[in-house]
């Protein structure tokens, strides 16, 4: 279809419609964390060991986090395709589940192979998550970017409360807490029933469509060079912010903005010729926003950072930094949100499960819009990563508490709170800094690549803490743990991590704090 067809206002109704569609798949694929809802039916039901389950879990998360393989297929072939990817992944992965509640003798001796079915669920949600997530990054303009992650997030991390809700009182009957009373197997229809039709919905009506802006960006005139023979010369950016082109020639720059020249610093700036070690850039008038352009140099253009091979985007030391730390909380939230109703029955409060698995989400949901908003208000003032390092601080906060007083309800509730909170902040601000950290056309690559190691990070995490509980069980043949002891060292693991996390986070930003004051200080000496 010719978009440049329609009007302003109905491409507007139509991104719209784009993102209330994103916002209902991502809701969906947040149903993957609402495993701890029905972690004890599958004990129960298949009489499998705490660390089989963590062993599911974790292959559960760990297709969601192949991200990379969705996010490439994003990127080449667009939200359609991926759509229909997801559609065959999740609808065979979920009937294949639903068939193991039929196949209990088959299954029992077999938790392994229950475990790659986990593992093809996440791995389905994942080609949704990325059409809802990437498809509508592009689709608005980057200083909403904040707010549209946040907006997407509220649902994609509210949803498990809702799902709770629903496992409660529609597939339960009499002791909603007791597994013998849970009806597993039809929980496993809702969720391909719920795929089915987000995946439609997205296939259908989910495109990608241009921007006035984009259409209306102006062509760059460089002094010096012949218009008719090089009217769009290759610019480069060295470490300096300094502008040449291929030859290492002094560049005074201006467009044409309405019939008026645009004047630049760039005039007056000292050209290096190490082309060798400068970055490709395609230099936009401030003011002129680009799908594509992330960031801003200290002259006030917006500067669009070069596409990087996967090579060389993991050889690249701010895409590991930034990584790591990211990995590193999101396996903190994923372990403490699918351990919490385990934890309970440990310190003896499994009565409050159903009050407790809805905690993280409700937190959650409003603070990831909270937060998406709050990122683009100060973006000038506090870095996006600056919230990302409260997100440790957060999460330091809740295994510390739990480690110490996790059998006291409202101590517990508590921690439970600050989890939501961190899982909010990473999971609605990390995404918006990967965008603008690098090409936004390899976004989908990249944030999944991150994802990846999340998760790979994750299904480490979640061996480790089953192995921790396991060893503190005192009653031969139980699967279950009594006692703080059973909880409170795999939490001082945890709090390790979220410090390191932290650790991460202040390198990062005192880096670029460094760089920029670096800068200044040689602008001013020139």
């Amino acid at each position: 279809m010719e978009w440049s067809s329609l009007s302003e206002r109905s491409l507007l109704y139509l991104r719209v419609i784009g993102l209330i569609i994103g916002c209902f798949a991502k809701f969906v694929t947040g149903s993957l964390f609402v495993f701890t809802v029905y972690e004890d039916a599958i004990k129960d039901m298949f009489n499998y060991t705490e660390k089989e389950v963590e062993m599911q879990s974790s292959l559960l998360n760990l297709g969601l986090g192949v991200g990379f393989i969705p996010g490439m297929f994003y990127d080449r072939f667009g939200p359609t395709w991926t759509s229909v990817v997801g559609l065959v992944i999740s609808l065979t992965g979920y009937m294949l589940l639903w068939s193991t509640t039929k196949l209990q003798a088959f299954y029992r001796p077999r938790s392994w192979l229950m475990g790659i079915l986990f593992f093809l669920t996440g791995l389905g949600s994942i080609f949704t998550y990325m059409v809802a997530l990437n498809t509508n990054c592009i689709n608005f303009d980057k200083k909403h970017r904040g707010k549209i992650i946040g907006l997407l997030n509220a649902f994609f991390s509210g949803s498990p409360s809702i799902f709770a809700v629903i496992y409660y009182n529609v597939f339960s009957h009499g002791e909603s807490t007791d597994p013998a009373n849970q009806d597993y197997g039809g929980f496993l229809l809702l969720f391909a029933v719920l795929f089915t039709i987000s995946d439609i919905l997205c296939i259908f009506l989910i495109r990608i469509y241009p921007r006035p802006e984009d259409e209306d960006r102006q062509e760059l005139i460089i002094d010096g060079l012949d218009k008719e023979k090089e009217m769009s010369p290759r610019l480069y950016e060295d470490e300096d912010n300094a502008i040449m082109d291929s030859r290492g020639v002094r560049l005074s720059i201006r467009s044409e903005l309405n019939g008026s020249d645009y004047d630049t610093p760039y005039a007056e700036a000292v050209i290096s010729t190490d082309e060798k070690n400068a970055q490709a850039v395609e230099i936009v008038p401030n003011g002129i926003n680009s799908i594509n352009t992330s960031d801003q140099n200290q002259s006030g253009m917006d500067v669009k950072p070069k596409s990087l091979s996967i090579f060389k985007l993991l050889i690249n030391p701010d895409f590991h930094l930034f990584t790591w730390m990211f990995s590193a909380a999101a396996s903190i939230g994923l372990v403490y949100t699918n351990n919490i109703t385990q934890v309970a029955k440990s310190v003896g409060l499994k009565q409050y499960d159903d009050m407790l698995v809805m905690i993280i989400p409700i937190t959650s949901a409003i603070a990831s819009l909270f937060f998406g908003i709050l990122s683009d208000v100060l973006k000038d003032k506090i870095p996006r990563n600056g919230f990302i390092i409260i997100a440790g601080v957060l999460f330091a906060a809740c295994q510390g508490l739990g480690m110490a007083f996790a059998n006291n309800y409202a101590v517990l509730i508590l921690s439970t709170v600050f989890c939501g909170l961190g899982i909010a902040i990473i999971w609605s601000l990390a995404p918006a800094v990967m965008s603008e950290m690098f090409d936004l056309k390899d976004f989908g690559r990249n944030w999944g690549l991150a994802i990846l190691v999340a998760a790979l990070i994750g299904m480490g995490a979640q061996e480790v803490f089953g192995a921790l509980y396991d060893e503190h069980i005192t009653i031969p043949g139980s699967n279950d743990c009594c006692g703080m002891a059973c909880i409170r060292t795999g939490y001082a693991v945890f709090l390790g991590i979220s410090i390191l996390s932290v650790v991460m986070g202040i390198i990062i930003v005192a880096k670029k704090q460094i760089m920029a004051f670096l800068q200044r200080r040689k602008t001013v000496t020139k």
